[in-house]
C-alpha cells in the first residue's frame, strides 16, 4: 500500500517553526509517556483485571483458560496468556505492556496526522493533543489486559487501511491478499472488528464506484454503472465474504456474554431491554440521547480521580467545556469532510457515520450496544482524527477572519509571525493542562498506594469470626492475598451487584448467615446500603464502624449489638447532631455549651428497626446557669407511619441533672431520633453530655 502522499513545496514549514514545533510535540510526548508511567506505578487494579490474572494463574492449560475467559478474540487470547504464564509479569507488567501499545498508537496516530490530514508544523500539535488528554485513550489504554489498547491501536490501521486504499486503483491479488490477512488477523484477535472491516471494504467499493461513474476516473462516453458495479464489487466481496463468516462464526463459538446475554447495567444500552417506550418516539429518545451519551464518554478529558478506571456504567459524565468544543470541533470536521469529496476527508468521515449507524442499528435490534466508548474503541482514532480535522478548521477560519480584518497578506512573513505567536498563546496553556494531568495522576498514585496497603494490613489484622465481600471484591483479594482465606464467608454474586431480577441470593440466607456470627469484616465494592433490605437486616444486628479505605473499596467492621446498649454515635459531640432553627454550639471548653434560639432544636437519629411495641427510652445530662426551661423527645425519624412522640419539659439548674423520657411504639419504623428543644416564646442556653437513646430492659 502507498506510503504518504508527496508534500507539495508551498506547504513546507519554516526551519524555526519546525525547530520550535518539534520540541513541542516532544514536550507533549513526554508529558503523556510520564501519565501513562504513572498510572502504572499505582497499584489499583479493576475486579475485571483481577479476575483475568487469576484464570491465568489458575487455568490448567489454555483449553480451561479459554472456555472461563470470554473476552477478545481466540488468537488474541492465546497470545495473551502464553504471555502471562511464560513471563508472569504481574498486573502492573501487564499495565505497562498495555501503556506502550497506547504510546505507540498516538505516534502512529500522529504519523497518519502527517501523511493524510496534512498535519505540520505547530499543526500537528492539534492531533497530538487531542489524543493525549482523550479519557478513553489513557484510561482504556493502560488497561492491564490489552483487549483496549489492541482495539484502539487497531482502530488506527483501520484509519491506515482506509486512507491508503483511497489511493489504491484497484485491489489485485497482492494488494488483496495484504488487506485479507491484515483485517483477519484483527478479526481473530478481537471479535468486535469485524464490523469495522466489512464497513470499511463498503466505503472502498462505494468510493470506487463514484469514482469511475461521477468522479475523476470517469472516461470519455461514461460507463455502464451496472457494468462499474460489478467489476468493482468483486474485490469487496471476495475479501468481505470470508471476514464477515469469520467474524460471525467467532462471535457464535467465542464471543463475551455481554453480546447475547448483556448484564442488567448495560440493559440502556440496548433499545429493546431499555426503559424507553418501544415506540417511534422512544426510538427516537434512543437515539438521541445515547447519541449523547456517546458523545460526553469518546470526548471526556483525563482526571487523575478516574485513575485507570472509567466507571463502565458512568454514561453520563459532566458535559463540560473540553466536552462541548471537541464535539463540536468532531461535527465540523465530519460535516466539511462531506463536502470534500476530492479529499481523503471524504472516506474518513463516511466510513465514521457509517460504522457509528451499523452499531446503532444493532443496537435497536438488542444485538451490540451503543451510548458508550467501551464499545466503539475501534473507532476511536478516526473519531479523534476528525475532531482534530475540526479544531484546525476552526482555527483556519479565525486566521481567515483575522486576516480580512487586518489587511494583511496570508504568505507574508509577518502573517507567519502572527498566527505562531498567536499558536504558542494557545499551546501554553494546554502544556500547563497536560501537565497538570501527570502531577494530579502522580499525587493520586502515591495516595492510593499508601491507603491500599493500609486496608490491605486492616483485612490481613482483622479477626472477625465471618467475612462478606462480593464478586468484585473476591476477586480483588484472591489476586492481591492469594494466601488469604476465611472459614466461613458470604459472597454476594455479580447478578445482586448489577441488580439483576434474581439477585442469586435470598435474604434468608443472608438472614441465617448474619446470625450466625458476632464480628464480621464487609469489603464491598458498592456500599451495601445501596442494597435497603440486605442493609436493614445488618442494622438490626450490628454495629457498622467504617474503617480506612481507598477509592471504590468500601470496608467496614460489623460488632453484634448489644440490644440495650446505646445507640447514638454522638453522645457528646452535638456538633454532629442534625440542627433546626437558630443553634449555636460552644464547644471550646470541656463541655459543650448549647445555645438555642426560641422554638430551634437538635437531634441525632440511628437507623434502628423498631417492631411495634418496642419501648425506647433517650436521656440526657443536663445544666444550665441560670436556670432555663428545656424540652426532650424519643420520636420517629423518616417517611415511616406517623404517630405520636414522648417529650419532657423540664426546669434544669447548675447542677447536673439526668433526663430520662421513655416512648412505646405502635407502628414499625426504621429510624428513630433524640431531639432537645428550645420553648417556643424563649431562648434556652445550657449544657448537654451523655445522651443516650436505648431499649428499655
Amino acid at each position: 500500500m502507498n506510503d504518504c502522499p508527496p508534500t507539495d513545496s508551498t506547504d513546507r514549514v519554516p526551519s524555526s517553526e519546525r525547530s520550535l514545533s518539534g520540541f513541542a510535540l516532544f514536550l507533549l510526548l513526554f508529558l503523556f509517556g510520564l501519565t501513562l508511567l504513572f498510572i502504572v506505578h499505582h497499584d489499583f487494579f479493576s475486579p475485571d483485571e483481577a479476575d483475568v490474572a487469576n484464570l491465568t494463574r489458575t487455568a490448567a492449560n489454555f483449553s480451561d483458560f479459554n472456555q472461563k475467559y470470554l473476552g477478545g478474540g481466540p488468537l488474541g487470547k492465546l497470545i495473551f496468556y502464553g504471555f502471562l504464564r511464560t513471563f508472569d509479569l504481574g498486573l502492573p507488567g501487564n499495565q505497562s505492556v498495555a501503556c506502550l501499545i497506547t504510546f505507540l498508537t498516538c505516534l502512529y496516530c500522529l504519523y497518519l496526522a502527517r501523511c493524510f490530514g496534512n498535519f505540520r508544523g505547530f499543526a500537528l500539535l492539534i492531533p497530538g493533543f487531542v489524543f493525549a488528554t482523550s479519557s478513553p485513550a489513557i484510561a482504556f489504554g493502560s488497561w492491564g489486559f490489552y483487549i483496549y489498547a489492541e482495539m484502539i491501536l487497531f482502530s488506527a490501521i483501520f484509519l491506515h487501511l482506509l486512507l491508503s486504499l483511497e489511493e489504491t486503483p484497484c485491489l489485485d491479488f497482492r494488494r488483496g491478499f495484504v488487506v485479507f490477512s491484515l483485517m483477519a488477523f484483527m478479526v481473530v484477535m478481537v471479535i468486535h472488528c469485524a464490523l469495522p472491516a466489512v464497513v470499511l471494504l463498503g466505503v472502498y467499493f462505494l468510493q470506487r464506484v463514484r469514482l469511475r461513474v461521477w468522479g475523476a476516473e470517469q472516461r470519455e462516453g461514461g460507463e455502464n454503472f451496472l457494468k462499474v458495479v460489478g467489476a468493482e464489487l468483486k474485490a469487496p466481496l471476495l475479501i468481505g465474504i470470508p471476514i464477515l463468516a469469520l467474524g460471525l462464526g467467532l462471535i457464535l463459538f467465542f464471543s463475551s456474554p455481554e453480546l447475547g446475554a448483556p448484564r442488567r447495567s448495560l440493559y440502556p444500552l440496548y433499545y429493546p431491554l431499555s426503559d424507553l417506550p418501544k415506540s417511534l418516539e422512544g426510538a427516537a429518545s434512543f437515539i438521541a440521547t445515547r447519541t449523547i451519551w456517546l458523545f460526553r464518554s469518546v470526548f471526556g478529558i483525563y482526571r487523575a480521580e478516574f485513575i485507570q478506571s472509567l466507571r463502565m456504567e458512568d454514561y453520563k459524565p459532566t458535559f463540560n467545556f473540553g466536552i462541548a468544543f471537541l464535539s463540536l470541533s468532531f461535527v465540523i470536521g465530519t460535516v466539511r469532510s462531506l463536502f470534500l469529496t476530492k479529499s481523503h476527508r471524504f472516506p474518513l468521515a463516511l466510513y465514521t457515520i457509517l460504522v457509528v449507524a451499523a452499531t446503532l442499528t444493532l443496537s435497536l435490534i438488542g444485538k451490540y450496544p451503543y451510548g458508550i466508548v467501551r464499545y466503539l474503541l475501534f473507532l476511536l482514532v478516526p473519531i479523534l482524527f476528525l475532531s482534530s480535522l475540526g479544531v484546525r478548521d476552526l482555527l483556519d477560519w479565525a486566521g481567515r477572519l483575522a486576516g480580512l480584518l487586518t489587511g494583511v497578506d496570508r504568505n507574508k512573513k509577518v502573517w507567519r509571525t502572527g498566527i505562531t505567536l498567536s499558536f504558542i498563546v494557545v499551546v501554553v496553556p494546554l502544556f500547563y493542562w497536560q501537565g497538570r494531568i501527570a502531577y494530579a495522576t502522580a499525587k493520586k498514585a502515591i495516595e492510593y498506594n499508601r491507603d491500599w496497603a493500609s486496608e490491605l494490613e486492616a483485612i490481613q489484622a482483622d479477626q472477625s469470626s465471618g467475612m462478606v465481600w462480593d464478586y468484585y471484591s473476591s476477586n480483588l483479594l484472591n489476586y492481591a492475598l492469594p494466601d488469604y482465606t476465611r472459614t466461613d464467608s458470604f459472597k454476594f454474586p455479580r447478578d445482586f451487584m448489577v441488580k439483576n431480577p434474581n439477585p442469586g441470593v435470598t435474604i434468608e440466607e443472608w438472614r441465617d448467615y448474619l446470625n450466625r456470627h458476632e464480628t464480621i469484616l464487609c469489603l464491598m465494592f458498592n456500599p451495601l446500603d445501596r442494597y435497603p433490605d440486605f442493609y436493614e437486616e445488618v442494622t438490626k444486628r450490628f454495629r457498622v464502624t467504617p474503617l480506612p479505605g481507598v477509592r471504590w473499596w468500601y470496608l467496614s467492621r460489623w460488632d453484634r449489638i448489644d440490644p440495650f446498649e446505646n445507640r447514638l454515635p454522638s453522645p457528646n459531640d452535638f456538633t454532629a447532631w442534625d440542627k433546626v432553627g437558630d443553634v449555636k454550639i460552644d464547644s471550646e471548653s470541656a463541655e459543650q455549651r448549647l445555645i438555642l434560639g426560641p422554638g430551634a432544636n437538635l437531634y441525632q437519629y440511628v437507623r434502628w428497626t423498631i417492631e411495634p411495641g418496642t419501648e425506647v427510652i433517650g436521656s440526657v445530662t443536663l445544666r444550665a446557669d441560670p436556670p432555663t426551661r428545656v424540652g426532650v423527645s424519643v420520636e420517629r425519624h423518616g417517611e415511616t407511619p406517623p404517630e405520636g412522640s414522648a417529650r419532657k419539659w423540664i426546669q434544669i439548674g447548675p447542677d447536673p441533672t439526668r433526663v430520662e423520657v421513655a416512648y412505646q411504639f405502635t407502628e414499625e419504623h426504621k429510624m428513630i431520633r433524640l431531639r432537645l428543644w428550645a420553648p417556643e416564646d424563649a431562648a434556652a442556653t445550657f449544657y448537654a453530655s451523655e445522651a443516650s437513646l436505648r431499649q428499655v430492659q
